[in-house]
């Protein structure tokens, strides 16, 4: 079970609802075994970490204290995997709105 709660007086509602449950049922649609979803590695995460530290890396570069880079560097890993999970399926799911729902 999904609980959706929202605004019903905010722009845009209707669509936001649309793109997010298109999410779910996109995911559903495919059977158990060919459900995926994108998973960093943790050297991924020691990359972005040694790029952060490393000679010209911005936390090296403004003398940063290592919990603050340690943050940052997560924050940008986390970000990017979001990204590169949810934009390609995102773009796929506003054609289809746009296609089968152009009033929303």
């Amino acid at each position: 079970m999904h609980l959706v709660r929202y605004k019903p007086d905010k722009p845009g509602v209707n669509y936001n609802l649309a793109f997010q449950s298109a999410f779910v049922l996109r995911l559903y649609e495919n059977p158990p075994d060919q459900r995926y979803d994108l998973v960093g590695l943790e050297s991924g995460r020691r990359s972005v970490l040694r790029m952060i530290q490393g000679p010209g890396g911005i936390g090296a570069k403004h003398n940063l204290p290592a919990d603050v880079v340690a943050t940052l560097a997560a924050q940008m890993f986390d970000g990017i995997m979001l990204q590169l999970r949810s934009m390609p399926v995102g773009m796929r799911i506003d054609d289809w709105i746009y296609r089968e729902y152009p009033g929303l």
